[in-house]
């Protein structure tokens, strides 16, 4: 799943991307996190230059901007 789509996934996809990618389902840790916000969480990693941040590290960033 190389340069997904997030606007047009489904959660589920969202879901399999970031399995696959960063080897983490953020879901699993916080079963309140939204499609729109997975897909904030990924436009930040995105704006960040794609740098790898821990998904606790992307989650915390979007909440204290």
């Amino acid at each position: 799943m190389s340069n997904p789509g997030f606007t047009t996934m489904s959660q589920a996809q969202c879901l399999a991307w970031y399995v696959e990618t960063v080897g983490y389902d953020p879901v699993m840790d916080d079963p309140t996190l939204t499609l729109d916000q997975l897909r904030l969480i990924r436009k930040a990693q995105m704006n960040d230059g794609g740098r790898a941040l821990s998904p606790v590290q992307q989650f915390y960033s979007l909440l204290h901007k």
